[in-house]
Order: structure tokens, then sequence, then C-alpha cells
């Protein structure tokens, strides 16, 4: 419940910003030009991010947890499930309710990781027109937006790492043993019980792995996405606006290039994420290790991971878009 606080208390403070804005000109419902208010770009709040992201992730979280379990076994173990054996699995032993295991770890990734990504993209997408005297809602060339994605993606992936950990340890305890499960009660304790038994530092276990695939998948997704958006609506014969088909193209396209870049990086990372204490190793080593086990165990749970992120993607795009249609505002 304290979740769904937090996300009424956000769409409230974004009303009252609202209205707060009409007395100094700045929001997009004041303007007297209703053609000029037609071409003005509207731009989202920080925050929107982050929102989008914790509700397509509701939707998405059970094919999340197929993929860990995908992920964290061997192709060429005897003992090893296909997607819908895992599918099975979960719901004869755990229930529906198995599929939404460490869901307070997802929440907790989202807004950490999620609201750092977009608020930071737009935030350097902001500063590159203003530093090269353009207009706020002038375009950014593609090179551009891959550099600056990078770099948002690089930031929030840090940020993002502990509850990206939290999220891997409590979706992958349903499938182990009970007295090799880690029994988080949620996120929080998580992250408690992680610093009392193993450090702080252990929090950033897999830094690397995530920084990178946080590298890869904002641009896959989100530097992707605003380019796709822009040659839609930019190529005259597809007659396509700013709308809500622009937008559905854009997130599958954009879910298929995020998924093609991630894929290898996610695994490796969930391996890293997931080791027991003694376990931990450098990165090299664990590609090491994945490699000999046979190249295709680094595309494990490709088809669930493609399948888990169009909708994921597709989800938060059109949340994001529809916070930005109600609750954005333009830039003079």
């Amino acid at each position: 419940m304290k979740f769904w606080y937090f996300i009424f208390f956000i769409f409230l403070s974004s009303v009252i910003e609202n209205n707060c804005l009409q007395n100094d000109g700045t929001d997009r419902n004041i303007t007297s030009d209703a053609a000029l208010l037609k071409t003005k770009k509207i731009h989202g709040r920080w925050y929107f991010g982050g929102i989008a992201s914790c509700g397509a992730a509701l939707l998405s979280h059970p094919l999340e947890v197929v993929k860990v379990h995908l992920q964290t076994q061997n192709r060429y173990d005897p003992d090893s499930k296909s997607f819908l054996k895992i599918i099975g699995h979960i719901f004869t032993v755990h229930g529906i309710l198995g599929f939404y295991a460490g869901i307070s770890g997802s929440l907790l990734r989202q807004i950490t990781y999620s609201t750092a990504r977009f608020a930071f993209y737009e935030f350097f997408k902001s500063t590159f027109l203003y530093l090269n005297n353009e207009d706020p809602d002038n375009d950014v060339p593609f090179d551009y937006k891959v550099i600056l994605a990078s770099f948002a993606g690089a930031i929030s992936g840090f940020i993002g790492t502990p509850g990206d950990l939290v999220n891997v340890r409590m979706q992958n305890d349903i499938k182990v043993c009970d007295e090799h499960r880690r029994n988080y009660k949620h996120a929080f304790d998580a992250i408690y019980i992680i610093i009392r038994d193993e450090g702080f530092i252990t929090l950033f276990n897999g830094a690397t792995m995530a920084i990178c695939r946080a590298i890869a998948i904002t641009i896959g997704q989100i530097a992707f996405y605003d380019q796709f958006k822009y040659i839609i609506i930019s190529t005259s014969f597809l007659n396509l606006k700013d709308g809500f088909i622009t937008h559905l193209i854009s997130s599958i396209g954009a879910s298929s290039t995020g998924t093609l870049l991630t894929q290898p990086i996610d695994v490796i990372k969930t391996r890293m994420m997931n080791a027991q204490v003694g376990e931990y190793g450098t990165v090299t080593e664990y590609i090491i290790k994945i490699w000999k086990s046979g190249p295709l165990n680094f595309y494990n749970g490709f088809i669930p991971a493609w399948i888990r992120l169009a909708p994921h993607t597709t989800f938060m795009f059109l949340i994001y878009e529809q916070l930005k249609i109600n609750f954005g505002y333009t830039k003079n």
C-alpha cells in the first residue's frame, strides 16, 4: 500500500505544480494562441519514467521471474527445464503468487534505476540543446542521443545496482531448496540482511555488469525509441503524428533493439548477482565459465526476455507518453 501512496503523492504534486505554473506562463495549458500550442513540444517531468516503469513492471513481472530461472540454469544440464516447463513448475509448486516473487525488489529497482535513467537522459538532452543555443523543442542528432543515453545509463546503473541485486535474489529464491533460500520478507528486509550478513559493499556486487547493461538498455530502449518516434513523425508518406500508433510502433522497435544489445550482459549480471557467499568472481571469470558451458548460454532466456521486454517497454512508453500529455509542460 505504501507504494500506491507514493504514486498518488507524485500525481497530486504534479497537479499542484501544473496549477502553480499557470501564474508564471510556463504551463502548457495557459497560452492564448492555440496554433502556437500545437507546435510546442510537451516535455515529461523528471519522475515520469519511474512511475511508468513501475506500472509496466507490475504487468511484466511474471515473465521476468521465468527469465531469471532460465538464465541461472545450465543449458546442457540434464535437469534444465524449458520455458513452458518452468512456467508449469512455478505454478504447480508456488501457485499464481510464485510469478510475483520479488515484486517489491522489482519496484524498488524501477523507482531508483528507471527514474534516474529517464531523468538524466532528458537533462542531458536539454543541456546539449542549451549549450548549442538551440530551441529546447529541437531534436538531438542520433549519435548524440546514443552518447547521452550512455552517460544516463552508466549513472542510473550504479544507482540502481542495490535494487537490481535484491530483485534478482528475490526472484530466484523460489527455485532453490529450503536450506539455501534467503527468505527475504521484502526489498528493504533484503537490504538490511545483506548489509548485516555480507557487508554494505555486497549491495554493489555485479555493479560493473549492471552499469554495462544499463548503458546498453538505455541506448536500446530510450535512445532508439526517441529516434524511431522522430523518424516516424518526420516521414511524410506515413502520415503519422505524435500519437498512440507512433508510440506503439516505436516502443516495439525499442524492445527489439534493447533485447539484442543487453541479453549477453544480462546473463552475466544475473549470475554474478545470484552468487552465494564465496562464489564471487571477476567479470572475466564469469565470461569464461559461461563460454565453457556453451556460447549459446550467453543468450539463455532470449525469447522470454524479448517476450517480457516487449510488453514492458510498450506499457512503459505508453504510460510515459500519457503522463506527458496529461501532466507534462512546455518550455519557453
